[in-house]
């Protein structure tokens, strides 16, 4: 941008505070060019209270950072006092671009957005990073969809991950082509590769060196499907008996999951990590990873894993499928238990194949998957819709 030229006003509002949608915002606060976008971000912190000092951190960065507490459910006072308390803030602020991130906070902050300047020449980009009527019954997913077309009305873009989201959004809220732009996700692959510590690694989960290891990574949630993997982990063990298994993640159904584990005769092959910050350690210890969700966007853990030239398995879904190659990685049916075990233990029985596919997947990422590229294209479509 010019010298002289005003900087671009932007406002991302935020409920989502964990996991990809987390990685994703603050790739953006990160990485922004602070000579170019002068970036408010407005989130809450009522997901996961390990939000508020990164808040805090923030603050002390120089970005401004309100507090708006939101709930991911649908409550109505709650959220109206939350809409209420968003036009508050946003009348208090300068903006050229209100950008909103998943379902809660892009339909309250769209809204808000309205109400206080949108239609003055401020801008409303909104990433929904899943769609909210993805894995939903039949008439949670109609609401759902029904209010994504009301509301794309009045987006002047929508930010999607993949040409598979862009399909849904041109079929399923009938946004115009126009307005849709399709950004991947990125990662560093600075800080995704290999340290040369797997050894270490491996000796703080107490494994030896040549101890078989698969590893997934994601919040314990339906959507993730970590049954899926203790399922194909039980037949895994079958073929090749001293692999163990990592599972790094917290949510609500571990309880349940532990058990599954125990009624499947697996316990003692399972390696339950808990909640990271820093799942480099963890990548670094695995010989192949798992990924075994319903639906995705673009998966994080996905791109780090092939970053750090772990060779991944992974369902045949949109937001993998565009990701992984046959050179990079193995597609697997949904849900489908005996694929994943197959596929799995065909990896940890060649260890060429691994080293192999593991480089064509760092390599594919580097080339295609780039932190780099994602700051570029999201840069390029602020001073877009801002012009």
């Amino acid at each position: 941008m010019p010298t002289g030229v005003p900087r671009i006003r932007i406002a991302m509002i935020i409920e989502a505070t964990m996991g990809g949608t987390r990685t994703h915002l603050m790739h953006l606060l990160r990485g922004l060019p602070r000579e170019r976008f002068d970036v408010t971000l407005i989130a809450s912190a009522e997901r996961d209270a390990r939000f508020r000092p990164v808040m805090e951190e923030l603050r002390r960065d120089g970005i401004r950072v309100l507090e708006v507490p939101m709930v991911r459910r649908p409550a109505p006072v709650r959220d109206a006092i939350a809409f209420l308390m968003l036009v508050r803030a946003l009348r208090k602020l300068d903006w050229d671009i209100v950008h909103t991130h998943a379902s809660k906070a892009g339909a309250l902050g769209r809204l808000a957005a309205l109400a206080c300047g949108a239609r003055r020449g401020g801008r409303i980009v909104h990433t929904p990073h899943n769609f909210p009527f993805q894995g939903r019954g039949c008439l949670a997913g109609w609401i759902f969809r029904t209010v994504e077309q009301v509301l794309a009305r009045w987006t002047d873009r929508l930010v999607v991950l993949t040409e598979y989201q862009r399909g849904l959004a041109l079929s399923g809220i009938g946004m115009p082509s126009g307005r849709v732009a399709v950004i991947p996700n990125g990662v560093d692959g600075m800080q995704f590769a290999r340290s040369g510590r797997r050894d270490a690694a491996r000796m703080s989960l107490g494994l030896d060196a040549d101890v078989p290891l698969v590893g997934w990574i994601g919040r314990l949630m339906p959507q993730k499907r970590c049954d899926v993997f203790l399922r194909s982990a039980a037949r895994v063990r079958v073929k090749v008996p001293s692999a163990r298994f990592l599972v790094v993640g917290e949510g609500p159904l571990e309880r349940r999951l532990r058990r599954l584990a125990g009624g499947l005769g697996i316990s003692d092959a399972i390696l339950w990590q808990g909640f990271t910050e820093d799942p480099r350690p963890f990548y670094e210890a695995m010989d192949v990873f798992s990924l075994t969700s319903d639906y995705e966007g673009m998966p994080y853990t996905l791109l780090e894993a092939m970053a750090m030239e772990v060779p991944p398995v992974a369902p045949a879904i949109g937001g993998c499928d565009e990701v992984l190659t046959p050179e990079t990685g193995i597609l697997v049916r949904p849900r489908e238990v005996e694929g994943f075990a197959e596929a799995i233990a065909a990896l940890l029985g060649d260890p060429v194949l691994r080293q192999r596919m593991g480089r064509a997947a760092r390599e594919r990422v580097i080339a295609r998957f780039s932190l780099d590229s994602f700051l570029a294209a999201t840069a390029s479509l602020y001073e877009s819709v801002a012009a």
